[in-house]
């Protein structure tokens, strides 16, 4: 009864039985053991020292000092074992945390989060590093920041901020007072930024997977903080945990992109094979119709009216051969040759037709009532495959290639293969009359591109008539003419023009026959050596324009085919009648070109001489002695001659020679 009224009263701590009590306190014991009930309830310091100062009167004065300082520090030592084991858990906590996430990002916003709250600090940060440009950039915060925020760039070396302390095997690196501290430099980005944070305190450090720096760690407060052996531990342990972690979500975030980027082509692979399966169906359906192998209209109104299309049919020299909805213009189309599919600025779409080498025209698709076609590209090449079938069966038939048999024919009359009769058939049969005047012309792209060449030199031969085929690196073509300066400046144009880079030409002509077409090509041949000889690569000249050069420059030196293309119809007339214009033009030369003189050489009348001289003028033609051709023709009348001393010197043999 007393007690309890004790307590109504306000009065505390009485002695009760030997025991102390208090307001809601349970009792304990007196002396030593009461102290030891207190560690044992392990409540706050500030409680514990309390009620420590109530045991006071129980415990022999002389001891209560060492009872007392005892009791504190094992107290302090067990609330620092609860605390450890406390952060242990967390520590266990947040690892379990990290590894659950499913991408970097969430893994980075997690870890500066529990950092903070983990180590009592006011912020934490996470920077990532870009070698390349020697900076590491703040990518995630957790706090209250105002200017140390997300793509904040610093210094990547080893004098500038708290992390270029960083050593591996050395933990964390600190500063309790970072704006002041002389060990390192400060960016005046950087140091802008922690000024206004007002940082003091401030611990770092890489997080590492092998030797790939995934981020560095920062925490740190506004106010003094020694950053003591167990935060440092914790904080050591947290990175070189994270380090791994965020490697493996770095690895799986690349696997992850490459598989839906496997994902993504798959997908798009088979919508290619689907359109291309469409496409093979709509030109089988097509096919089978059997209204292609009469009309290209038809053609065209199938796929005008099918992908919603103007449609236009086009020959090499721009003729309409099929349409559907095209705009006459009234004006004639222009003429080309189209090497690659292509989408022009009106959004049409205009293909090739070729069979090999065999250039047939082009295929024109523009939208209607909108700015593109919307038609997938693999039915585009099947409707272009199937408009080459076609115009090539309406233009030569099934059973052969144009472009092939010309190839052939042009190959065999230079290497004369044949009988010239059934080559000069063969050519008629393929339009060509090798009896008319041709010019042989070799066109060699510099810098590659021999293919559109060939593709070219078919839609070229188409227009004017001939035969072409492809030779050692270099277009052959066959073409009418009687100039061959000019013919070859116009195919070196045309080319030139359409290649958009630069085309050597030489030509050689004219031919009447298929043996002189052997010849031509020959003479065209070493024309073109000569041209490389004297760095006129990238131009057009005739074999007659060299003269002489053309055999003095070339690798293959034919002094016998020069001497015949200056002299030919005057050696084939002395064979037939055993006549000597050629002695008596050698004559005529040696003696200053005195037709008195040279008779009197010669020891005939002067008139001979004349008369021989306008036998000459008949078969050369009356140029043969202007200043562009009579040097070429004083030479090869001097090669012709040493020619034929020698030739007849070997004929005799070398005992003759000894007589």
């Amino acid at each position: 009864m007393a007690l309890a009224d004790a307590q109504d009263a306000g009065v505390t701590g009485l002695s009760v039985g030997g025991s102390i009590v208090g307001p809601s306190r349970p009792p304990v014991a007196e002396g030593v053991a009461g102290v030891l009930d207190l560690l044992a309830e392990y409540g706050g310091i500030e409680e514990f020292e309390t009620r420590l100062a109530e045991l006071k009167e129980t415990v022999d004065p002389g001891r209560w000092e060492r009872v007392q300082q005892q009791g504190l520090r094992i107290f302090k030592l067990i609330d620092s074992m609860s605390q450890e084991k406390a952060r242990s858990l967390a520590l266990s906590a947040i690892m379990v945390e990290l590894q659950q996430c499913e991408s970097t990002a969430t893994a980075l916003r997690a870890l500066v989060k529990h950092t903070r709250l983990l180590l009592n600090a006011d912020f934490a940060f996470v920077s990532l590093i870009d070698e390349t440009k020697g900076v590491h950039t703040i990518e995630v915060v957790d706090g209250t920041l105002t200017a140390l925020t997300p793509g904040l760039v610093m210094p990547w070396d080893e004098k500038h901020g708290l992390i270029s302390l960083y050593r591996p095997g050395y933990g964390p690196v600190h500063s309790t007072d970072y704006n002041r501290d002389a060990r390192f430099l400060r960016a005046s980005a950087a140091l802008s930024a922690f000024t206004a944070e007002e940082v003091r305190s401030l611990m770092a450090m890489p997080m590492y997977r092998g030797a790939t720096n995934h981020g560095n760690l920062f925490v740190g407060s506004r106010s003094p903080r020694q950053f003591h052996g167990e935060d440092r531990a914790l904080f050591n342990t947290l990175c070189v945990f994270a380090g791994p972690c965020l490697g493996r979500l770095v690895e799986l975030e690349k696997h992850t992109s490459a598989a839906i980027g496997v994902r993504q082509r798959l997908a798009e692979a088979v919508a290619e094979r689907d359109s291309y399966v469409e496409s093979v169906r709509w030109g089988a359906e097509v096919l089978e119709e059997g209204l292609l192998l009469h009309d290209l209209d038809l053609l065209a109104r199938r796929v005008g009216e099918d992908f919603a299309t103007a449609v236009r049919f086009a020959t090499p020299d721009g003729t309409t051969m099929g349409s559907y909805r095209w705009p006459d213009s009234g004006e004639e189309e222009q003429a080309g040759v189209v090497h690659d599919a292509t989408t022009s600025e009106s959004g049409a779409w205009v293909s090739p037709l070729t069979v090999g080498d065999d250039y047939l025209g082009t295929m024109t698709l523009s939208p209607l009532g909108r700015d593109s076609l919307g038609v997938p590209r693999a039915r585009l090449e099947s409707v272009a495959r199937t408009a080459t079938v076609v115009m090539h069966l309406q233009s030569h038939g099934p059973a052969f290639s144009v472009a092939r048999l010309q190839d052939d024919l042009l190959d065999d009359v230079i290497d004369r293969r044949q009988d010239e009769r059934l080559l000069s058939l063969q050519a008629r049969r393929l339009g060509v009359n090798l009896s008319r005047p041709h010019v042989v012309v070799l066109a060699r792209p510099e810098q590659g591109g021999l293919d559109r060449a060939a593709l070219w030199s078919s839609s070229y031969i188409r227009r004017l008539g001939g035969l072409r085929t492809t030779r050692e690196g270099h277009m052959v073509l066959l073409t009418p003419g009687e100039d061959p300066g000019a013919v070859a400046r116009a195919v070196w144009e045309e080319l030139s023009k359409h290649l958009k880079s630069p085309v050597t030409v030489s030509s050689a002509g004219p031919a009447e026959t298929t043996e002189a077409v052997a010849q031509r090509y020959k003479e065209a041949q070493r024309c073109l050596e000569a041209m490389g000889a004297l760095g006129a690569t990238g131009t057009a000249s005739g074999a007659d324009e060299l003269g002489f050069l053309g055999v003095l420059l070339s690798e293959h030196q034919d002094v016998e085919g020069f001497a015949r293309r200056m002299l030919g119809p005057i050696i084939d007339y002395d064979q037939e009648r055993s006549t000597e214009l050629l002695h008596t033009l050698d004559v005529y030369f040696s003696v200053g070109a005195s037709p008195t003189r040279a008779a009197k050489k010669l020891h005939t009348h002067t008139n001979t001489v004349v008369r021989r001289l306008e036998r000459v003028n008949e078969l050369l033609g009356e140029s043969w002695q202007d200043m562009d051709r009579l040097l070429d023709v004083q030479l090869a009348l001097k090669l012709w001659k040493v020619r034929t001393t020698l030739l007849a010197r070997k004929a005799d043999g070398p005992q003759s020679a000894a007589e």
